[in-house]
């Protein structure tokens, strides 16, 4: 479970480093064609500047300011964030197979617990692993166990109430 909200959080982060970028660029474009206007106006005006080529700088810019609203609209209003986070994490949650792969391994194990080749050892155990693959986290791979205990084999649990009574006095 902690895997896959993880891997919700780090989709979350790049969708907000993607946005910080974004506005950045707009910034840029907007400063960009202000000076291509500003520039058309003044002196290679009168110079006899080329216009044309300051029409197509201006264009291509335009495409651009285009191009990055249409991403930032990909990526919703600020507003909105919550609940395209919530999303997020809903969609991780609700596909994990698409986040997290269990394998199953056996492992044959001698007396000194070395792990015996081929799974060969005249006398030894065979242990069974579940390894978790996390495609995210570039080919880390996690070893757990499922285990089941009594509740009557488990230690009891501290009375903390009689270790802050050594203190008081």
């Amino acid at each position: 479970m902690d895997q896959l909200v993880l891997v919700a959080l780090e989709r979350i982060g790049a969708d907000l480093s993607r946005r910080g970028e974004l506005e950045q660029e707009r910034a840029l474009l907007k400063t960009r064609l202000a000076l291509l206007q500003r520039q058309g106006s003044g002196m290679s005006a009168v110079l006899g500047a080329e216009p044309l080529s300051g029409l197509v700088d201006v264009a291509r810019l335009h495409a651009q300011m285009i191009k990055n609203d249409a991403e930032m609209a990909r990526l919703g209003l600020a507003t909105e964030a919550i609940d395209r986070r919530l999303n997020i994490i809903a969609d991780v949650l609700n596909s994990p197979a698409d986040h997290l792969h269990v394998l199953k391994r056996e492992l044959r194990l001698d007396r000194m617990n070395v792990i015996a080749e081929n799974g060969y050892a005249r006398e030894g155990t065979t242990i069974e692993l579940r390894l978790a693959s996390v495609p995210e986290t570039a080919g880390a791979m996690r070893a757990f166990a499922l285990v089941k205990f009594a509740r009557s084999n488990l230690l009891p649990a501290p009375c903390t109430v009689d270790e802050e009574r050594k203190f008081l006095i």
